[in-house]
């Protein structure tokens, strides 16, 4: 089963919540976990993740705070998720570990056209689409 954990779940909640700001606002990170009622040591930490990978920009001090670095409708829920999750694959083999079944794999084929759609589905949508919801 594939899984979005706490982790992207949050970024996607905290991502959604700067969708909606307006985009020169900078939004202090306790207010954006006050708003959402998430947990703000770990949304500082998902804020560094997503600030190192393009999706946001920080300011600090007085009228600091987080921003989307680019508008929403240019940031796929794919980006997202691969940022914090890394590559979203249902099996451990699709994102580089061993398998020992690995030759003889009955179901890898079909696996891989399921991670092909769900990735080219995911890539279809950006946060803008979250944020109109």
């Amino acid at each position: 089963m594939l899984n979005i954990t706490k982790k992207a779940d949050y970024g996607l909640l905290m991502l959604t919540s700067l969708a909606n700001e307006n985009l020169n606002s900078f939004i202090p990170l306790k207010q954006l976990a006050s708003n959402q009622d998430l947990p703000y040591k770990f949304l500082s930490q998902i804020a560094i993740e997503l600030k190192a990978g393009g999706i946001i920009e920080s300011k600090e001090g007085f009228g600091g705070g987080y921003r989307l670095k680019r508008p929403a409708k240019n940031i796929s829920i794919s980006e997202i998720l691969t940022l914090l999750e890394g590559p979203i694959a249902p099996m451990a083999c699709f994102k580089g570990k061993a398998c020992k079944h690995a030759p003889d794999c009955g179901h890898r084929k079909i696996m891989e056209r399921l991670t092909t759609a769900f990735n080219k589905t995911l890539s279809a949508y950006s946060l803008a689409n979250l944020s109109a919801s």
